[in-house]
C-alpha cells in the first residue's frame, strides 16, 4: 500500500490527516481491510508528533471505517463506505431558539404566573 498523505498550509494537522485518509478510503485508495502506515512511520514522513497521527486514527476507528487491533495495526474496516454514508440535512434547516422566547412562556403567564426574569411582561405575551 502506498498512500499519500501530506500536510499543507495552516490547520489542525490531525484534522488535516484524518481528512486525507477518509478521502483515500472513501474514494478505494485505501480497500477493506487494508492496512493503515503504521502510526510512527507515518508521523515520522510527515515531521509530526505521534500523537496527532494516533488522534487522527482515533477518529476513524471511532466512526467505524478503521479497527484496531491490538499488537498488530489498524486496518480499515469491512464497509467503510456503508458507516461513512451520512444523510444530508435537508435544505432550510435552523435550530430552533430554545430559550427566553415569547411562545416559550406564553403558556407559562397564562396560567397567572410571572415569567422569569429578562423575559418581558404577561402583557406583551
Amino acid at each position: 500500500m502506498d498512500i499519500h498523505v501530506g500536510l499543507a498550509g495552516p490547520g489542525d494537522r490531525a484534522s488535516g490527516i484524518y481528512r486525507q485518509l477518509l478521502d483515500a478510503i472513501l474514494d478505494g485508495r485505501l480497500r477493506p481491510g487494508e492496512r493503515l502506515p503504521p502510526t510512527r512511520e507515518l508521523a515520522r514522513r510527515l515531521d509530526v508528533a505521534r500523537n496527532t497521527v494516533l488522534v487522527a486514527y482515533a477518529r476513524l476507528t471511532a466512526e467505524g471505517l478503521a479497527v484496531a487491533r491490538a499488537g498488530a495495526a489498524t486496518f480499515v474496516t469491512d464497509e467503510p463506505a456503508a458507516r461513512a454514508a451520512r444523510p444530508a440535512p435537508a435544505a432550510g434547516v435552523r435550530p430552533r431558539a430554545l430559550l427566553h422566547t415569547e411562545a416559550m412562556w406564553a403558556g407559562w403567564c397564562r396560567a397567572g404566573r410571572p415569567p422569569p426574569p429578562g423575559c418581558g411582561s404577561p402583557s406583551a405575551l
